[in-house]
């Protein structure tokens, strides 16, 4: 199993079993799904993935042949089962952990590979629901149970969308989402509704393909500056993924 430390960029790293979960922000053009893309990746070589693409982008048209097909999500109901049958995994990894009966024992010492959702077009995903409340509340109670639960057992989720409003995802979600990062240009309030009230910083331009980023427990305490690994061609990014597909077939 490779270690839990994902490379973004030069000196800023992302520890997923330290800093769970994950929210990605940008507006269009601004890099956010070539960014998705290389999380997916790194975080396929280190265990399983979900995927969730309500708009069908880059993110489904590279997973769909990859996964199997309950493994990537597109319509409303296919959402809710994926996010349904990722919460009875995380209550079946407590239930393994529990039976192991030592404190303090994680995913990692039962040998478990950590399994990561992401759920891209989040908003578009509530906007498609938001008359289905039976299906709204529990899709938001499966993500927040992730969330709190997940760290332990192995369970990770990361959250992308141009804006992260509180209409649309809520604070207490929010707050526990703990890397962040922005791609592209975004306005100040935008800024603020992804990294919180920075009294002082000044948040320059930023073209596409960079952005901001924010790691707690890292050595810094603002945002900082980061180049966002780039793969110009979707069809490379494809490409790795089978040959990490095809090296775990060989394991």
């Amino acid at each position: 199993m490779l270690n839990n430390i994902i490379t973004i960029a030069p000196g800023l790293v992302w520890n997923i079993d330290q800093a769970p979960h994950a929210l990605v922000s940008g507006v269009t053009g601004g890099g956010k799904s070539r960014f998705l893309l290389y999380l997916l990746l790194e975080l396929y070589k280190r265990g399983q993935i979900r995927v969730i693409d309500p708009k069908r982008s880059d993110l489904y048209q590279v997973t769909k042949r990859l996964l199997p097909e309950t493994h990537v999500a597109t319509t409303p109901g296919q959402v809710g089962r994926l996010l349904r049958e990722t919460h009875d995994e995380l209550m079946a990894r407590y239930e393994r952990m529990d039976a192991f009966g030592q404190p303090g024992v994680t995913y990692r010492d039962l040998g478990l590979q950590p399994l990561t959702v992401i759920f891209d077009e989040y908003a578009a995903y509530i906007a498609d629901i938001e008359d289905d409340k039976k299906l709204l509340k529990e899709a938001k109670k499966y993500i927040r149970r992730i969330i709190l639960l997940g760290r332990q057992a192995g369970c990770f989720i990361i959250i992308a969308m141009q804006k992260p409003s509180a209409e649309v995802l809520s604070t207490d979600i929010r707050d526990q989402l703990s890397m962040r990062a922005i791609l592209g240009q975004m306005d100040s309030t935008g800024y603020t509704m992804v990294f919180g009230s920075q009294p002082g910083m000044r948040y320059e331009y930023r073209p596409a393909g960079s952005g901001y980023l924010y790691v707690p427990g890292q050595g810094y305490s603002i945002p900082q500056t980061f180049d966002a690994p780039w793969i110009d061609d979707v069809s490379t990014i494809e490409e790795l993924l089978w040959k990490v597909k095809q090296q775990k077939n060989l394991n």
